[in-house]
């Protein structure tokens, strides 16, 4: 990559000491560290984000800690794949997620229950969470699937 912005002409560079035959490049810090959010940010947008980062836009308005994104990826609900140290996941996956999974909040807005009556729906088998305090031990937030939510409503399983 850097060698990339040195063909660029992004970053200047001169040799390491030509005096003494040393071979080896130079460039100034400071114009690395003025391109670092630009390089990360097209990396990002190519490869997808690391756990960390996917954790705080995977669902817009609200950030998660990475240890829920990783408690997801366990179970099953979230795919990402290792390249060296970091686990990767892409953008068309998060989008996969949120197009196919909903948390308890948004699940409560869509259905226009308090999340006291859709605890309640979950407890008479109403509704199902795919995630949660009831199908894994130290679960946190509740992840419903879309399809399940939107044929919750008891007035709709009732006409149907």
């Amino acid at each position: 990559m850097l060698l990339q912005l040195i063909l660029d002409e992004d970053v200047s560079v001169r040799m390491f000491d030509p005096e003494r035959r040393l071979h080896g490049l130079v460039v100034q810090r400071a114009e690395l560290e003025t391109l670092l959010p630009d390089v990360r940010s097209d990396r990002d947008r190519a490869d997808g984000l690391p756990v960390s980062r996917a954790a705080k836009v995977i669902l817009p308005g609200r950030s998660l800690k990475p240890v829920v994104l990783q408690k997801w990826i366990a179970a099953g609900l979230l795919q990402s794949c290792q390249e060296g140290r970091a686990r990767i996941v892409t953008h068309d996956e998060m989008q996969r997620f949120r197009d196919t999974y909903c948390l308890a909040d948004e699940a409560c807005r869509i259905l226009q229950v308090s999340r006291t009556t859709l605890a309640r729906w979950e407890e008479q088998g109403l509704i199902l969470p795919v995630y949660g305090r009831r199908t894994h031990s130290g679960a946190g937030a509740s992840v419903f699937r879309h399809d399940d939510v939107t044929n919750a409503h008891p007035l709709r399983r009732r006409c149907a």
